[in-house]
């Protein structure tokens, strides 16, 4: 699916589109830990090549911006105020593939959002 996403830090709000993808992992047993699963996965992520450029609560502009625009993919999510983020960028020569990890919503799950810009090359 096509979507347009928000991805920001303190001071700057980048408006993203392309391939969007999104899940909920949820706990599985009697013990979820969601800063070990969050960690797992910024492992993960920063092996192949992943920058973390983002860690925090949701930026009051960007609440804001969500106000005004209300994507769609605010939808998926329980509400975004919440939550902490941590937000990823890798970069390929083709795309730039954009990965936000939400968590800590006293829910035992990790939202997971990965958006696929592709990049065009002029020359």
């Amino acid at each position: 699916m096509e979507e347009k996403y928000f991805f920001y830090n303190d001071s700057l709000i980048r408006k993203v589109s392309g391939q969007y993808y999104y899940t909920a992992v949820f706990q599985e047993g009697d013990v979820f830990e969601d800063t070990y699963l969050v960690n797992e996965y910024k492992k993960e992520i920063e092996s192949v090549g992943g920058v973390e450029f983002y860690s925090g609560e949701l930026a009051a502009s960007a609440s804001k911006l969500l106000d005004k625009d209300q994507p769609v993919y605010v939808k998926d999510m329980y509400d975004p105020r919440p939550y902490k983020y941590i937000q990823f960028l890798i970069r390929t020569p083709d795309a730039n593939i954009w990965i936000e990890l939400c968590h800590d919503l006293n829910a035992n799950q990790v939202d997971l959002t990965v958006v696929k810009e592709k990049v065009t090359n002029k020359t």
